[in-house]
């Protein structure tokens, strides 16, 4: 794997802190601006696909179709135990990078889905995350896996299996540099730029995508996974972003 794939496989492994939650429905409330700091599990999973599939499902922006380059893809579900607007849960996905108003080439978020209308809200207006509503069901199976079921209005989009094994290794933002784990978003003609910060203990996964419609979400059965890893007790802070205009 070259340097920089490196380098956005162990950036992807804080990004896991963006996802999903076993807690109940959080009171909306006035939004609460950043910094936030998260603390939860998750998964990430790391894939490779055809840039005609991401084209094709991943729902990338028309502003940024232009600078689209297909490296990796990232998966998250991650479940947030602490956050400032209560826990909540969280699937998304990350096509690939893209360059910026800053100049710079940064993944984003392009497909998100949360069980929390206070993260959905306060996703778009603090860092123009494109956030929708969805229902997460986690089932137990057997000693070691898990099956998750994400959906909305009574129709599942998604379902997958996770079975962890192999020993618990540390990771910390702190080991990559700030360019591999920024990311870029654009809502509502204004360009969002953020770099993450974190820490927590990671080990490696099974996941079996068992369904994915590819029309809510991006089909994951039809990517290649080049790694997967379990996310426990990480810590994430999201910052204030720097913000830009469209032109």
């Amino acid at each position: 794997m070259n340097g920089p794939r490196f380098s956005s496989v162990l950036f992807a492994l804080f990004l896991a802190p963006v996802f999903l939650v076993f807690g109940g429905e959080t009171a909306i409330t006035v939004g609460v601006d950043p910094p936030w700091i998260l603390r939860g599990d998750g998964y990430l999973i790391v894939t490779k696909s055809s840039t005609a599939t991401n084209l094709d499902d991943a729902a990338i922006p028309a502003e940024l179709l232009d600078s689209y380059v297909n490296d990796i893809n990232l998966m998250l579900l991650v479940d947030y135990r602490e956050s400032p607007v209560g826990p909540y849960g969280e699937l998304l996905y990350m096509p690939g990078n893209f360059r910026f108003m800053d100049g710079w080439r940064h993944f984003s978020i392009t497909k998100i889905f949360v069980d929390s209308q206070q993260s959905l809200e306060d996703g778009r207006r603090n860092w123009g995350i494109p956030k929708e509503l969805a229902h997460f069901s986690f089932q137990e199976d057997g000693l070691h896996s898990e099956i998750v079921t994400v959906g909305s209005a009574g129709q599942t989009f998604a379902q997958m299996r996770f079975t962890p094994f192999g020993p618990r290794f540390p990771v910390n933002t702190f080991w990559i540099a700030p360019v591999f784990r920024t990311l870029g978003q654009v809502l509502n003609d204004t360009t969002f730029v953020f770099s993450l910060s974190g820490e927590g203990r990671a080990r490696l996964v099974h996941f079996e995508p068992i369904f994915f419609d590819g029309d809510h979400f991006p089909d994951m059965p039809a990517r290649q996974v080049l790694a997967a890893f379990r996310i426990e007790d990480f810590t994430l802070v999201f910052p204030e972003p720097q913000t830009f205009e469209m032109p």
